[in-house]
Parts: C-alpha cells; sequence; structure tokens
C-alpha cells in the first residue's frame, strides 16, 4: 500500500520482460486495483493480445472502472463474466451491481452465495473488499452497493 514505491516498481517491471503476459495481467491487475483503471486495463489487454486465454478475474479491473463511473449494467456485465463461483469476489460483485440496479432478487440471490462462501461478511466487509478494492473510496461505494441489495452492513466503518 506504499503508493509511490509501487508506482516505481511497475515502471521498472514491465519494460523487463513486455511479452510476459501473466507479469502484464497481474500487473495490470494490481495497477487497476490501485485507481488507475485505464492503465490497469491498457496492460491487461496487451496481455490478453500475447495470451487469449486469460483467466476471467482480469475482468475485475474493468468492473470497478464501469461501477464507479456510475455504468452499473456495463459493470454488471463483466461481474456475470468473471464466474468463479467459489470466490467471494464474484457474488460480491454482482451483488453490489444489483443493488445499484434496483434488481432486488437478483441481488439478494447474489448475498445469499456470498454468505455460503464468508458467512462473517457482514461483519467483516470492510476487511474482505479492500483485499480487491485498494483505495478507501472503492470499498465504500462497492459496500453502499452491497447495501442496497440488502446486505446487513454497518454504516460508515474505517476501511481496515
Amino acid at each position: 500500500r506504499n503508493e509511490g514505491q509501487f508506482r516505481n516498481t511497475i515502471q521498472k517491471v514491465v519494460p523487463l520482460n513486455p511479452a510476459n503476459s501473466h507479469m502484464l495481467m497481474a500487473t495490470g491487475f494490481l495497477v487497476g486495483l490501485s485507481g488507475d483503471f485505464d492503465e490497469g486495463i491498457d496492460l491487461m489487454e496487451r496481455a490478453l493480445h500475447l495470451n487469449p486465454a486469460a483467466p476471467s478475474w482480469y475482468r475485475i479491473v474493468s468492473y470497478f472502472k464501469y461501477y464507479l463511473d456510475g455504468n452499473f449494467q456495463a459493470a454488471l456485465n463483466m461481474a456475470l463474466l468473471i464466474n468463479t463461483p467459489t470466490c467471494c469476489w464474484d457474488p460480491m460483485l454482482r451483488a453490489a451491481a444489483y443493488g445499484r440496479l434496483g434488481e432486488q432478487a437478483e441481488g439478494e440471490q447474489a448475498l445469499k452465495e456470498l454468505l455460503d462462501i464468508l458467512p462473517d461478511f457482514p461483519t467483516k466487509s470492510s476487511r474482505y473488499i479492500h483485499g480487491i478494492a485498494l483505495k478507501a473510496e472503492t470499498v465504500r461505494a462497492i459496500e453502499d452497493g452491497l447495501r442496497l441489495a440488502g446486505a446487513p452492513l454497518p454504516q460508515n466503518h474505517e476501511c481496515r
């Protein structure tokens, strides 16, 4: 979470092996989650050009870009493509988008899936979301969407 050191490392890593699709994908993922969605997506698209069989989780960066831009339908479309049902991020991101779109039944179903994976999610939501969203404002935005979907999350607590 040291942004200066992170940026310095990224500027060194990418030029070392620009043809390594795994490194580009992982770097793009981290850059995107740090809040620089455009650069992160660019790196991920370069990786996809090199390896079109990339895993579905790379769409999380595009999800966050759309979600934070208020394009909740596009965010939901990305979440539906992630398709990792045993990972908490899949139902969590779907539930937040459904909540923002006012699709209550779908949001409640996604929340049920999330709680099946992480029963303690309501009390530790910030910790879990912060594992994927590096910025506090992103965590709050996702929590707001989850509340709209019906998640019993506490209001206004700090990210930990």
